[in-house]
């Protein structure tokens, strides 16, 4: 599986963690808080979700161009799998989960790659 993935999990949460407490991830924040009242919050949101979406599909599609990745599932479908994944992930941070559960999170979440 692409390197870059794997990072991405790993970076995202060590990034939602602080010194001053969970923080989660900004996106999944602002679906939770402020898209239900905020349709301009709700747009940035959903710009920011296809743009992950996309990225996701050419890394995708460049791993299994190189046979890193299986061809049993099409590339968008895999996307939208993995950034479930990882907003999944960040809402875990949120409820205080250490690196050790957050670690088998994202191995069982990249065992489908």
């Amino acid at each position: 599986m692409p390197l870059a993935i794997r990072q991405l999990f790993q970076e995202t949460y060590r990034e939602c963690l602080s010194p001053k407490g969970r923080r989660g991830c900004y996106m999944i924040n602002a679906v939770h808080e402020l898209v239900p009242h905020d349709s301009t919050v709700e747009t940035i949101v959903q710009e920011n979700r296809q743009a992950t979406e996309d990225a996701l599909v050419r890394a995708i599609r460049r791993g299994q161009q190189k046979g890193q990745i299986s061809r049993d599932h099409q590339p968008r479908s895999l996307a939208r799998f993995l950034l479930n994944g990882l907003w999944g992930l960040t809402t875990q941070v949120k409820l205080g989960i250490d690196k050790k559960l957050a670690d088998d999170i994202i191995k069982t979440t990249l065992s489908f790659l």
